[in-house]
């Protein structure tokens, strides 16, 4: 990793502690990464977070499921929304399809694996809590300012930080039409008397791909096994170097959506000296669930804003074989994709 993305990390994220009771929580704005990748972490932070890991490893994982609100659907049904009856049917059962398979591919490290629902979740009591970790999908529907924050969380804030407030998906309030809301895959734990969050990842769209949520659960399970085998920074700058240099050799795997409008592939040669394929959404979902040591896919990867809306994306390049990943440069590479982008990817043109 870059100076540059250790000061934006330090700067903009800090893992922070939340309460899981009334399904209402405020939670701080997270890392992609993990919790020991952050700059200016003593030595003794980063073993007690490579513990919580070790000690989330031998305990059973819970995967909470969605579950459809029956008065929501009765209501729906009586109105006559057809087509925002089925995408509500849709959001809840291809998530659940979608975790499951990617959970059972990836997550076998644990003792064991438990599905429950999210009705379930709520009937579970602390007691509970101490002995499982928890893997469920939030919906941030409104922004915040939380006094509590242990450090900043936007630049100049003197104490606390901006927090987002959640909800589950049998709050009916939700955009069905996707033109807002979105949702996060977390895994928690407990510890510090919290079920608190160890990983967050931001998906990108409210009703997600396979491809997304695949994304997340390899993302978990590769800071898992950094935090067992004790990697630390150095190692992360060094694939980070490693990816940086394939762009040379490798496929820039980019989806077609995430381009700002008028920008044309001609315009990106201009400007950036190595192999890229622009693709359909479908193609660009099926490389997020495979490993593919001849390409790099580009990752625009959104965090929550007010009331739902996703505040600007930040650029990553991800290899799908290692599952590392590299933000080119975190202050000039957000947004949509742009044709300028394209000079800060490569560690040098040819």
């Amino acid at each position: 990793m870059t100076n540059s993305l250790y000061f934006w990390y330090t700067k903009l994220f800090y893992l922070s502690r939340i309460k899981i009771s009334n399904m209402k929580k405020i939670i701080a704005l997270l890392v992609l990464l993990s919790f020991f990748s952050v700059n200016g972490q003593n030595e003794k932070e980063l073993e007690r977070t490579r513990q919580l890991y070790a000690t989330a490893k031998s305990k059973p994982l819970y995967v909470v499921l969605d579950v459809e609100n029956s008065k929501h659907v009765e209501k729906l049904t009586k109105k006559g929304k057809t087509e925002e009856l089925q995408n509500y049917k849709d959001l809840i059962n291809n998530y659940n399809t979608y975790i499951k398979s990617a959970v059972t591919e990836y997550l076998n490290i644990f003792p064991s694996v438990k599905y429950i629902t999210t009705t379930e979740l709520k009937e579970l009591k602390t007691k509970d809590f101490k002995t499982i970790n928890i893997l469920l999908r939030t919906f941030p529907m409104e922004i915040g300012y939380s006094s509590t924050l242990p450090q900043n969380s936007v630049p100049g804030s003197p104490t606390g930080g901006a927090a987002w407030f959640e909800k589950d998906i049998e709050s009916v309030d939700i955009d069905l039409n996707n033109v807002k809301d979105k949702s996060i895959i977390e895994f928690r734990t407990y510890f510090s008397d919290d079920m608190s969050p160890l990983f967050s990842q931001p998906l990108n769209k409210l009703f997600c791909s396979k491809g997304e949520v695949f994304y997340a659960v390899r993302q978990l399970r590769r800071i898992i096994d950094d935090a067992l085998s004790k990697t630390d920074a150095s190692v992360l700058t060094e694939k980070s170097k490693e990816i940086m240099e394939g762009l040379k050799t490798r496929t820039l795997i980019i989806n077609k959506i995430y381009l700002k409008p008028g920008l044309t592939e001609a315009d990106i040669k201009s400007i950036y000296p190595y192999n890229f394929s622009l693709v359909e959404p479908a193609d660009f979902d099926a490389e997020l669930t495979k490993k593919n040591k001849d390409v790099l896919i580009l990752i625009p990867i959104f965090y929550p804003a007010p009331n739902g809306y996703m505040m600007g994306a930040f650029h990553t390049i991800y290899d799908s074989n290692t599952e590392y990943v590299y933000w080119p440069n975190a202050k000039k590479c957000v947004g949509e994709i742009e044709k300028k982008h394209f000079s800060y990817y490569p560690a040098q043109k040819k």
